[in-house]
């Protein structure tokens, strides 16, 4: 998991709060007008993972006996590592940064049915 925002990365980070509550103004206002494909769309593209969301996913993977990484700031490096040293097999990202970082094998869209993109 990602740890801290990057100091550096701060502007990124509120251009990309401001583009989700855009997009959360959007969703609302296409919602309004019966167009609900286009609001869902949108509403995908407001959806921020708070800390409380990433506390959650952590319980359950412990409790299931997944070990779990907190990265101090962004995980992209430690990822690497941890594939290209055989701690993990794969990544399972939205972030294509990865494959920048030498991932060798990385799954990006995974789905609700359980399909995803392989990359090797």
């Amino acid at each position: 998991f990602d740890g801290c925002n990057l100091p550096s990365k701060a502007g990124t980070e509120a251009k990309r709060r401001e583009s989700r509550q855009k997009n959360r103004v959007l969703a609302k206002e296409l919602l309004r007008e019966g167009r609900v494909k286009e609001a869902r769309e949108c509403f995908q593209r407001c959806v921020d993972v708070t800390s409380h969301m990433a506390r959650a996913v952590m319980r359950a993977c412990r409790q299931i006996n997944v070990d779990v990484i907190v990265a101090p700031y962004e995980a992209d490096a430690q990822l690497a590592y941890l594939t290209n040293s055989d701690f993990a097999d794969l990544v399972l990202t939205e972030d294509s940064d990865l494959l920048l970082f030498g991932c060798q094998k990385v799954i990006f869209k995974l789905d609700s049915s359980g399909g995803g993109v392989l990359v090797e």
